[in-house]
């Protein structure tokens, strides 16, 4: 006989703890745990966050940081982008509860708390934790950054174009409308010809100079990525060619130009990689010196972000650019500006080079993977923050986990939780021992 399923009503005695189904011995976040447990993720967070927190030890005691970021990345691999969200399904789950180190008897933390500590922590944590995760992934074997790729994707910002109001004098449109419309003699209670006048007169626009929204003033006019005009804000992705992890992100003013602190953004990017080479070099006392000079980092990128400014800011740092020029642009002229002319040339025998051609379509591939990864099955496509301070911040830590899964499908051959779901084998029981020898500690790895 088919009967309903009901709780049972509540027993007298406890219940031991053997006899709780807490779901099966091993699941996608126990790999995950597994894997941030041998790279010393945790002490390695709380070592970044201790600065901010008072030593004094009055009052409740903080949320572990180490409990705040991988609440974060179950956001992203659960695809929900919301901290309310993120902290429901932390609530929901027994394996995140494993994962997350709270008994079934513990509550999780609130979404409330998830936003308090993002906005007390400065940038410079989220920044540091996206490093330490980054550190991951290269002392696993799996980052080169030999060649970058770079590019920008749009993202949805927490705000309406019907919020917006004039810069000047503070009115809505509409209301902007109705006086422009009264001043030429039309009714401007008549909605009709209010609008049959607005689509008429001469100048309209909507221009970011002229027009914000009160509720984020960092959200901008501009295409989505289906082609609708909206507010938006502009995600840029530095990727390394070779793993296809990311090891640059940052979330731009919608309405920046591609090349715009293009090349100072990837000095950076290609610094970081440079002392991740010299911490390596350091701790490793197994390789020789051969003495030859490592070869030059190649930026690769498309015909937005070919800006003589900017190749030749890279040409000054030593990166070689991998950057083709619109149709019909020219050389600059050698003898007026000779640095531009020299760093424009180079990026077009580059890009006509076999080389330099395989580059382009792996830049395509794998930078696109990304944005697909991060904003579309991530949930960071449409943001439920406001301000690039705080959009930044949680895109940081998108980011990390998107590097995270990049080594989980390495290792154990499934980057995701859908992928675990679907059935792929775990074939990286082996892997630890044999082929990757993490140190127990990535403090060394946090910036003073």
């Amino acid at each position: 006989m088919i009967r309903k399923k009901s709780l049972p009503a509540q027993q007298e005695l406890w219940v031991a703890r053997q006899d709780i189904k807490a779901g099966s011995s091993r699941g996608y976040y126990d790999s995950l745990s597994e894997l941030l447990d041998r790279s010393g993720f945790g002490d390695a967070a709380r070592a970044l966050c201790a600065p901010y927190y008072s030593a004094a030890g009055a009052g409740r005691p903080p949320l572990d940081p180490e409990v705040y970021f991988k609440m974060l990345f179950v956001g992203f691999f659960e695809g929900v982008c919301s901290e309310r969200a993120t902290a429901s399904r932390c609530e929901d789950s027994i394996s995140i509860r494993r994962f997350l180190g709270y008994d079934i008897t513990e509550a999780t933390p609130d979404h409330s708390t998830l936003s308090r500590v993002r906005t007390r922590l400065p940038a410079e944590v989220f920044e540091g934790a996206f490093d330490l995760v980054l550190s991951i992934v290269r002392e696993a074997g799996f980052l080169e950054a030999a060649a970058i790729g770079n590019d920008s994707s749009t993202m949805e910002a927490d705000a309406s174009m019907e919020a917006l109001v004039n810069r000047l004098d503070h009115r809505s449109y509409w209301d902007h409308v109705r006086a422009l419309a009264a001043d030429a003699g039309i009714d401007p209670e008549d909605g009709a010809a209010v609008r049959n006048f607005d689509k008429g007169r001469e100048g309209r626009k909507t221009s970011n100079k002229e027009w914000v929204n009160p509720h984020d003033r960092d959200a901008k006019v501009g295409r989505r990525k289906d082609g609708a005009f909206d507010m938006i804000h502009k995600a840029e992705h530095t990727v390394d060619l070779e793993s296809g992890a990311v090891i640059g992100a940052v979330v731009l003013p919608g309405d920046q130009g591609d090349a715009e602190g293009f090349g100072e953004r990837m000095v950076e990017v290609a610094a970081l990689a440079d002392a991740m080479d010299d911490a390596d070099a350091d701790t490793d006392t197994d390789t020789e010196d051969t003495g030859t000079e490592p070869a030059k980092r190649e930026v690769v990128a498309d015909t937005g972000y070919h800006q003589k400014d900017e190749l030749e800011t890279l040409a000054e740092a030593g990166l070689t650019p991998v950057i083709p020029a619109p149709k019909n642009r020219k050389l600059p002229d050698p003898e007026k500006e000779p640095g531009a002319h020299v760093a424009a040339g180079a990026a077009l025998e580059a890009c006509g080079s076999e080389r330099g051609k395989k580059l382009l379509r792996e830049r395509a591939e794998k930078v696109e993977r990304s944005f697909a990864h991060i904003l579309d099955s991530g949930g960071m496509r449409r943001t439920t923050l406001r301000g690039l301070e705080n959009i930044n911040k949680r895109y940081k830590v998108a980011c990390a986990a998107f590097n995270l899964s990049v080594v989980m499908r390495k290792i154990f051959k499934f980057g995701t939780v859908k992928q675990y779901v679907a059935g792929n084998g775990i074939e990286g029981a082996s892997f630890w021992s044999q082929k990757w020898n993490l140190r127990s500690d990535l403090s060394h790895r946090i910036a003073a």
